[in-house]
């Protein structure tokens, strides 16, 4: 007889603790499938460059355009005889809204072409192409300059010693980005 009751026992108490178990698991997996993971925001430059360089990149997370080293990024590039894909990863917590892009900071580099500028934030993603880039980008007059046919940037100089640079057009460039943040 006390075999039989310990026996009950045993499997009311194995069944409570297996619905228990149960229930935190449902518990557990519903708050993974809610919780999302920060999403990095990418710019990503189709380019051509036959100097290897470093192209600094200015953001700014305000409407301001007061850009600072600060809030920069800085990425190598090898030369190369044909196009190549420059990716920067911007920290989780950086939401940028508007950019400025130096490049020549290696002197013996007198000309580089954008062909393609990409805004990705997870799965969605913004492609700037050809001409259309310089709607929303304006080369620094004062040491810039862009032939606007072949999309070639380079000094205005032979002798500069200044880096070459696209600044934002207005508020162009920031209304295009937060379409990107709007699809979240």
């Amino acid at each position: 007889m006390w075999f039989f009751l310990a026996t009950f026992i045993y499997i009311y108490i194995m069944n409570i603790i297996r619905f228990i178990s149960i229930i935190f698991l449902a518990f557990l997996f519903s708050k993974c499938t809610n919780y999302k993971e920060p999403e990095d925001f990418v710019l990503q430059f189709d380019l051509y460059s036959k100097s290897n360089d470093s192209i600094h990149i200015y953001y700014v997370e305000t409407d301001s355009l007061d850009f600072s080293e600060k809030k920069s990024i800085w990425k190598k590039i090898d030369g190369k005889n044909s196009n190549q894909i420059v990716k920067i990863i911007f920290p989780k917590d950086v939401n940028p809204k508007q950019f400025r892009v130096d490049f020549g900071h290696n002197p013996s580099l007198q000309e580089i072409v954008i062909n393609k500028i990409n805004f990705k934030l997870n799965k969605n993603e913004i492609e700037l192409k050809g001409k259309e880039i310089y709607h929303f980008f304006r080369p620094d007059d004062s040491n810039t300059i862009l032939e606007k046919d072949s999309g070639i940037l380079k000094r205005k100089f032979e002798n500069q010693k200044a880096v070459f640079s696209i600044y934002p057009k207005g508020n162009k460039l920031q209304k295009k980005i937060e379409e990107i943040y709007l699809k979240r």
